[in-house]
């Protein structure tokens, strides 16, 4: 099964100069990560991430939310690559799950993206800003072979040399704050819900308030 993390929160700082990341800097191993949160902003030259820096593996990330900031430092790294939750996937074999981003995403170079640089991405949004001047942005995923279902992010909050929107659905904010992009994460209905929002408490959408479907 490999490596399982489960249940876990980070908080800090990580100075690193790549393959840097709050929970595994370089997956070369299948790994699950369950119901973690990390606070960690991470920056470094290249290949970095908020949960995985690199993998070469299938990487399972579920119910999960990540706030740290991620920030590649050096101009003049080519292969530069920055992710919310994966920085760098080799195989396109990981995936992100129920799990949003808050953290700002930078890079200077390359890629940065809002969620996973390339895999599959399912019922997850991203909250927060992706900015890359001398590279690419990609708002939820640069690649996704297997596709990205019922994810969002805001539409205001990307920018770079070149911006990404084949992935993904862009809304406005108000449509994260209202309950609208709730509703459509729960397959716009109520009935069996597990995302929740208590509207005029929480600005984004929970996943696991079941009382406020």
């Amino acid at each position: 099964a490999g490596l399982v993390i489960k249940n876990l929160t980070l908080e800090g700082t990580m100075t690193g100069v790549n393959h840097s990341a709050a929970f595994i800097g370089r997956a070369n191993g299948a790994a699950t990560i369950d119901n973690c949160v990390n606070k960690v902003n991470v920056s470094g030259t290249h290949t970095l991430g908020g949960f995985v820096g690199i993998t070469s593996s299938a990487v399972v990330i579920s119910n999960c939310k990540n706030y740290g900031n991620i920030t590649a430092t050096s101009a003049t790294a080519t292969d530069s690559y920055t992710g919310a939750f994966i920085g760098r996937e080799n195989t396109s074999a990981s995936s992100v799950t129920n799990s949003a981003n808050y953290g700002d995403i930078t890079g200077l170079t390359g890629v940065a993206s809002g969620i996973l640089y390339s895999g599959k991405v399912t019922n997850s949004y991203n909250a927060g800003t992706v900015s890359n001047v001398g590279g690419e942005a990609a708002p939820i995923a640069h690649w996704a072979k297997d596709g990205v279902t019922n994810s969002y992010y805001i539409a205001d909050k990307i920018s770079g040399n070149t911006v990404l929107q084949t992935y993904g659905t862009a809304k406005p904010a108000s449509a994260f704050s209202s309950g609208e992009v709730t509703y459509l994460l729960n397959g716009s209905t109520a009935e069996n819900a597990t995302w929740g929002q208590e509207l005029g408490v929480d600005e984004y959408p929970v996943f696991g308030k079941i009382d406020y479907p």
